[in-house]
């Protein structure tokens, strides 16, 4: 272990495009990239969304990102930029997430991504919980679409790592706490570069689908590698 995350999967380097540990005032909308790796990202609201104190709310770090219960009132964004282009190489999402509402009954709700999901030619991906409660990792060709979905149901006020892979031999891998879930989907293709926001809450630019009432945490874009291929341990500590 290396600061409180895995071995061969470092915090904050090179390959780390967007890093958002979601540190600020308890109320506050200053969302600073961190990234090591790529340029300054300007993070703002797009609706709604704050940083919060709860103790109930926060992974690590003083604040968490919180998304009350509202529909479709809360997301960040940041504007496409040429550090998000991933083409057909590896590539790797992580953060901590909170559903906070329990229950069997969800509708669609998008959690992140850049694009729009009815459209392959401008969607490039996107990870969203379905109406059962599952995740899905979804990547677009610019013609069609494919990735895994998660067996766990995202029902319990509880902590969850998510990790969505796109391993450098062509395969999508989804990790929840660690675990892979879904399994191999071969994806050997090169991923449409978008000029549409990259966001945090909802199906990147797709507002029919936003998440309510969840808090995420210590969120990690991460392009040119795939920091796992097999199960792991979850980080126990913010990336620095």
């Amino acid at each position: 272990m290396f600061g409180g995350f895995p071995q061969g999967a470092p915090g904050n380097d090179a390959f780390t495009k967007v890093l958002l540990h979601f540190d600020g005032a308890n109320g506050g909308n200053v969302y600073t990239d961190s990234n090591a790796g790529g340029s300054a990202h300007t993070w703002s609201n797009v609706s709604g969304t704050v940083t919060n104190t709860s103790s109930t709310s926060v992974k690590f770090g003083p604040t968490a990102l919180q998304i009350p219960f509202t529909v479709g009132a809360s997301t960040i964004g940041t504007p496409a930029h040429a550090d998000f282009n991933v083409g057909s190489g590896a590539f790797t999402v992580d953060f901590w997430f909170n559903p906070f509402n329990s229950g069997a009954s969800y509708s669609t709700s998008g959690l992140c991504g850049q694009g729009v999901e009815t459209s392959f030619a401008a969607l490039a991906w996107l990870i969203y919980r379905n109406s059962g409660g599952t995740i899905t990792f979804y990547v677009s060709n610019g013609t069609s679409g494919n990735g895994p979905t998660s067996t766990t149901v995202f029902n319990t006020n509880a902590w969850f790592h998510i990790a969505a892979v796109k391993t450098s031999a062509g395969v999508l891998k989804l990790f929840i706490n660690g675990v892979q879930e879904g399994g191999d989907v071969a994806w050997n293709f090169a991923v449409p570069s978008l000029s549409t926001d990259l966001r945090v809450g909802q199906a990147g630019t797709s507002t029919a689908h936003t998440i309510t009432f969840a808090t995420f945490d210590e969120f990690r874009f991460s392009v040119g590698i795939d920091r796992w291929t097999t199960n792991f341990t979850p980080p126990t500590s913010a990336y620095t």
